[in-house]
C-alpha cells in the first residue's frame, strides 16, 4: 500500500519554524550583501533605527555615526561661560526663597 519513497519522506523531520526563519534570514542577508554600490532597503531601515535608537546598534548591527563623534570629543580647556542674564535669575530665586522663609517657619511650628 505504501511506497518506500513515502515512508522515507515521513521519517525525515521537517525543519522547525526557527530553522526556516534562520535559513530565510541568512539567504536574505546574502542577497542584500551582494548588492555592491547600492544602498539596500534593509540597510537603510537598519541605519534609520540605529539613528533613532542608539542602544539598538549592538543588536541589529547598524552604524550610528553620531556615536563615534561623541567618543572623540576633546575635553574643554576652560570652564563654560555663564549666560549674561544668570545673575538676575539667581537674585530672583534668592528673593523668592527669602520671601517664603517666614511662611515656612510659621507653618512648621503649628
Amino acid at each position: 500500500m505504501h511506497s518506500p519513497k513515502k515512508d522515507h519522506q515521513e521519517s525525515a523531520e521537517p525543519p522547525t519554524f526557527k530553522e526556516q526563519l534562520d535559513k530565510e534570514a541568512v539567504e536574505s542577508r546574502t542577497r542584500h550583501d551582494g548588492e555592491n554600490g547600492e544602498h539596500s532597503t534593509v540597510k537603510a531601515v537598519v541605519d534609520k533605527i540605529a539613528s533613532a535608537i542608539p542602544a539598538s546598534v549592538p543588536f541589529i548591527g547598524g552604524s550610528h555615526p553620531d556615536h563615534k563623534a561623541e567618543e572623540h570629543k576633546p575635553e574643554p580647556t576652560i570652564p563654560p561661560r555663564r549666560p549674561e542674564h544668570d545673575p538676575q535669575i539667581e537674585e530672583f530665586v534668592r528673593d523668592q526663597h527669602r520671601s517664603n522663609e517666614p511662611e515656612i517657619v510659621s507653618n512648621s511650628r503649628t
